[in-house]
């Protein structure tokens, strides 16, 4: 993504203890990479658990998937623009993934630098939602 010109951070906590992969504050937009498994990938995760904790896997990565939807949720309501990247879009193609996140981040650049220009932060790097 650097050599895309994007600059981003990592690490940051936003608010309710999400913490996105990757943050970029000013067009508002934070960027996840779901592992595969973890998050129930619809090509790579596993379709039918098997063995003696078979139940607590499905029951695991369901939770996962709500979570994200959770946070998702919370995020756009917060005014900000969510990227969801598999792992296997990375490991196939990493500049495509990085091509896909750049187009979200450029579309929200401008509106943040015109939204920033009329409306005063609600709280740190937070912008109330257009509408």
């Amino acid at each position: 993504m650097h050599a895309l010109g994007l600059r981003f951070r990592l690490g940051r906590t936003l608010f309710n203890r999400c913490r996105p992969d990757l943050v970029f504050p000013g067009p508002l937009v934070a960027v996840f990479v779901n592992g595969c498994f973890w998050h129930g990938c619809p090509q790579h995760g596993p379709s039918r658990f098997r063995g003696p904790n078979a139940e607590k896997w499905e029951t695991k990565i369901a939770t996962n998937r709500v979570r994200d939807q959770r946070v998702d949720n919370e995020l756009v309501e917060a005014g900000w623009q969510v990227v969801r990247v598999w792992e296997c879009e990375v490991r196939r193609e990493v500049g495509e993934a990085a091509r896909r996140v750049a187009v979200e981040v450029r579309g929200r650049s401008c509106a943040a630098t015109t939204r920033r220009s009329r409306v005063a932060p609600t709280a740190v790097g937070q912008y109330p939602a257009a509408g």
